[in-house]
């Protein structure tokens, strides 16, 4: 089920991005295929789908906080960027649990 837990104000959704535009070094092409041109890096750890473990993820501090006020006690984010969608799927076992989205842009979410 969703459900909406907050808004941020423009102002709060524009310093987040000027935030994440200085760690887009950190950004690599996604290598799902349903996510074709996308970008993205993890946060705190990363799935390594092939393997099954997870390796560690990109570390910051004031991002990781912000994720922790939004959702505390979650474990891994994903950071996504790039002008195209992703197609339907279903995630891999690491992630049947709790999850959110955190949109500073336009979305059309189904389930």
């Amino acid at each position: 089920m969703l459900q909406l837990i907050s808004v941020l104000g423009q102002a709060k959704r524009a310093a987040i991005r000027e935030h994440l535009a200085q760690l887009d070094y950190n950004l690599e092409s996604d290598v799902s295929s349903y996510a074709r041109g996308r970008k993205r890096y993890w946060l705190e750890w990363e799935w390594d789908l092939k393997h099954k473990v997870f390796r560690n993820g990109v570390k910051d501090e004031r991002l990781w906080t912000f994720c922790q006020r939004i959702f505390p006690g979650c474990q891994i984010g994903l950071v996504a960027k790039g002008d195209v969608g992703i197609d339907w799927h279903r995630d891999d076992s690491y992630a049947d649990w709790e999850a959110i989205t955190i949109n500073l842009g336009q979305t059309s979410v189904g389930i």
